[in-house]
């Protein structure tokens, strides 16, 4: 029993000697965010924003510094070694939080720098997703206030919209996994500088619809919600809706939950596309006086299903004339059709929306004034 007390000791004294592989973190370099270009002669453009460790003064304290690195390469790969030879310590990309494409690469085409995005070990999958409207050069030129690094910005501003019905919110999982559906076309979110007199701010505007791994068009804010709604994708968000007692004026319904159903039909000739949206809301807030009767929950509610069932039908008309699915139809039909193949089936589809919208009440107040 002693002996074989005193070998498993040894086995854990000369087996468990440490960390493998360790390395101080005060020489390493982190990247919080990735930014890819493609310039004119289809040279991959890579900027890192990185954060430096280092050890402060004041007793033993970790501190940090903000790094912009630039660099070109024929490939993607080529670039980050690149960028490994203008530093003295490795960069690392575990901790980075955003992954974005400049509208310029995005409309060139992302197949040359998604294969090593999606084969490297140690790119991520959980960080999100974006194509920037603009110079990628302004990000950094532009310092938001309330965070230093661009990274954690923009990953903050996700997590602080949560699931707003007008935001569309993708990770690189979400994105690489969809390039193998049959439409091959994602809507990942745009980002764009807000130009305003008090202070230029990093915003979330719209969706850049890529289609085939290339930018083909771009979703508008406005139009956002009506594409979460017919893709299931609106948790939380607001509704606009006239008041029925001034119709000078709104009533704002705050979505608390919503969820959609889809059912297809195919007859040889025409597919209909049926999208049933339930949504529950709350009373948030009334422009001008508001009776808070019966009848004018009913109007409200009324109103609120055609405003859904009306711009969810824009939409698709206007992508169905584009002959552009975003809506994964392709797959829809292959989970009820399996053995039909159509190369683009929605240019023989039609939608119908079923939206029924409920209003729980908001307070004890029967008048909003």
């Amino acid at each position: 029993m002693k002996m074989r007390l005193l070998s498993m000791v040894l086995a854990v004294v000369f087996l468990f000697t440490g960390c493998f592989n360790y390395r101080d973190i005060n020489r390493v370099m982190f990247d919080l965010a990735v930014l890819i270009d493609i310039d004119e002669n289809d040279n991959v453009v890579l900027y890192t924003e990185t954060f430096k460790p280092f050890k402060g003064t004041a007793q033993g304290a970790e501190q940090g510094v903000r790094l912009i690195n630039k660099i070109e390469g024929k490939t993607i790969f080529e670039a980050i070694r690149n960028l490994s030879l203008a530093s003295g310590y490795k960069h690392n990309y575990t901790q980075n939080k955003a992954l974005i494409f400049s509208e310029r690469a995005a409309r060139k085409g992302l197949k040359p720098v998604l294969d090593f995005i999606d084969r490297d070990q140690e790119f991520l999958i959980r960080p999100f997703v974006f194509v920037y409207l603009g110079d990628l050069q302004d990000l950094f030129k532009l310092q938001p206030k309330d965070e230093e690094y661009l990274g954690i910005y923009v990953d903050t501003l996700i997590n602080t919209i949560g699931d707003a019905s007008r935001a569309v919110i993708v990770n690189v999982n979400e994105f690489l996994n969809s390039r193998y559906l049959k439409s091959n076309t994602q809507v990942i979110p745009a980002l764009r500088i807000k130009r305003d007199s008090l202070m230029d701010k990093i915003e979330l505007d719209g969706g850049a619809v890529i289609q085939h791994d290339k930018m083909t068009d771009y979703i508008p804010r406005q139009q956002t919600q009506s594409y979460n709604f017919l893709r299931d994708r609106v948790k939380r968000g607001t509704l606009e809706v006239t008041n029925p007692d001034s119709p000078q004026g709104y009533i704002t319904l705050e979505i608390l939950g919503s969820k959609t159903k889809t059912k297809i039909k195919y007859d040889g000739k025409k597919i209909i596309l049926i999208k049933i949206i339930n949504v529950k809301t709350s009373l948030a807030e009334s422009q001008y006086m508001f009776n808070m009767c019966e009848e004018n929950i009913s109007k409200l509610e009324r109103s609120a299903e055609e405003n859904i069932k009306k711009y969810t039908s824009q939409l698709f008309d206007e992508y169905s004339l584009k002959e552009i699915d975003i809506f994964e139809i392709g797959e829809e039909l292959h989970r009820y059709y399996p053995k039909f193949n159509i190369d683009n089936p929605i240019t023989i589809t039609q939608l119908e929306v079923k939206a029924y919208v409920n209003i729980e009440g908001s307070s004890n107040k029967t008048d909003f004034y």
